[in-house]
């Protein structure tokens, strides 16, 4: 989560997922076909081999591939357990904003439309500082068997 810093390797994943989910509502107008750009156009939200953190971004390799895509969502005031992420985690904040503490790595605040791949070693906690709910749509590159969040206690 590095607000307009947006660099990922997990940008053509989200790219894929908004390009799928775009072409299921899309691409018909009142019954009939709408005109088709020559060209997609791709507008890149980040690209990096870091989390926000500055942790290489490491892929578990102990099972087959599995990505989950979800929308997480935290309503005022809520805060998430502290955690750590054991897969590569992509974000886009589509609504509110969350403030991120990650220990003595400091706080960091994102808000919507800033593109992220979170920190996964480092110890971490959400919280929701405003009046008006938070989602962020995330997706875990993990592996089948691998949890792609665990609690610590801190």
């Amino acid at each position: 989560m590095f607000g307009k810093d947006w660099r990922s390797p997990l940008v053509f994943a989200v790219f894929v997922t908004g390009v799928v989910l775009a072409s299921a509502a899309g691409g018909y107008v009142a019954g009939s076909r709408a005109e088709a750009p020559a060209r997609p156009h791709i507008t890149t939200l980040f690209k990096t081999d870091k989390t926000v953190m500055d942790e290489p971004i490491v892929y578990p390799t102990e099972a087959p591939a599995e990505l989950t895509g979800a929308i997480f969502e935290l309503a005022p005031g809520q805060k998430t357990p502290w955690h750590v992420h054991n897969v590569p985690l992509a974000g886009i904040v589509l609504e509110g904003e969350i403030t991120v503490d990650y220990g003595d790595r400091g706080t960091r605040t994102f808000k919507a439309g800033d593109a992220l791949a979170e920190a996964m070693k480092v110890v971490h906690r959400g919280t929701n500082p405003s009046d008006k709910p938070v989602r962020i749509f995330v997706l875990y590159m993990g592996a089948k068997g691998v949890p792609n969040t665990t609690k610590v206690e801190k």
